[in-house]
């Protein structure tokens, strides 16, 4: 009788804690930021049903219960995070239906919280880098950038989201602009602005600028996400001020780090064939 009166308040423990902290917005909303994390990061080269499940289970369906919450400001958060893992989803669905769910969220995270500025940022970015079926709006990213930009001049992110917005006019000078601003700023060591730059100044035909920024990236990037590509860019200026022997050796050194790399072998095979 003892034990099964144990058991009964262990089992009444539990669903207090349950009901107390397992559903708690806050907790709910932090422990789907976390999850978000894991499959960006720890899942990306994981099967795609895997990462479509992990999103649906760990992250959209949490966030749920966090938009019934009363803070409307967590709600408004809430909603951002929502977008951001149907973005991921729609990376891997390709469904249309995903990618208007972005906007839906972005657009109810506003309408709750209006203060909050990571979701017009956010819608931005959805009118900048969205398909033309699916919403994109360079005028629309605009007034969002404007809304933000107007009252914190100097927001990085927001400066950031300007620059991807020039970019995708085609103003490439005042992208650069734009990421020599914020390399001026204190990033604490995030090189991959010189990557973009470099990008830029690439397109710009400013070749010497590109190299130097290229180089930056490579050297002391610690993520090597897109470091193939700095070394993939970095061999292309160099070629086209006709320095082959550096391009090859920056291609080289590229294929040392990623030597299953087609892209950086099939830039050097041509390189030296053409000598």
């Amino acid at each position: 009788m003892q034990k099964i009166f144990i058991i009964l308040l262990l089992f009444l423990f539990v669903c207090i804690y349950q009901s107390t902290f397992g559903c708690d917005p806050k907790r709910l909303y932090l422990q789907s930021k976390r999850n978000l994390k894991i499959c960006v990061n720890d899942l990306r080269d994981s099967n795609k049903n895997l990462r479509i499940k992990f999103l649906d289970d760990k992250i959209i369906s949490p966030l749920e219960k966090v938009l019934k919450s009363n803070d409307r400001e967590l709600v408004s958060r809430g909603y951002v995070l929502l977008a951001q893992a149907c973005w991921e989803r729609a990376k891997l669905t390709n469904s249309l239906t995903d990618l208007k769910e972005i906007e839906k969220a972005l657009l109810s995270a506003i309408e709750v919280y209006p203060e909050n500025m990571f979701a017009y940022l956010g819608l931005a970015r959805y009118y900048i880098e969205a398909p033309s079926i699916a919403g994109k709006n360079l005028e629309k990213a605009k007034d969002m950038l404007d809304k933000v930009l107007g009252q914190e001049p100097n927001n990085i992110l927001g400066m950031y989201v300007l620059a991807e917005w020039y970019e995708a006019k085609k103003m490439y000078q005042k992208a650069i602009s734009v990421y020599t601003d914020i390399i001026s700023s204190d990033l604490q060591g995030n090189y991959v602005i010189h990557y973009l730059r470099g990008k830029d100044y690439f397109l710009c035909r400013a070749f010497e600028r590109a190299i130097d920024d290229f180089r930056t990236y490579v050297d002391f990037e610690k993520s090597d996400e897109k470091k193939i590509w700095g070394y993939y860019y970095m061999g292309r200026s160099y070629l086209e001020i006709g320095l082959k022997e550096e391009a090859c050796r920056v291609l080289r050194k590229g294929l040392k780090c990623y030597p299953d790399s087609k892209r950086l072998s099939s830039l050097l095979k041509e390189i030296e064939k053409g000598r």
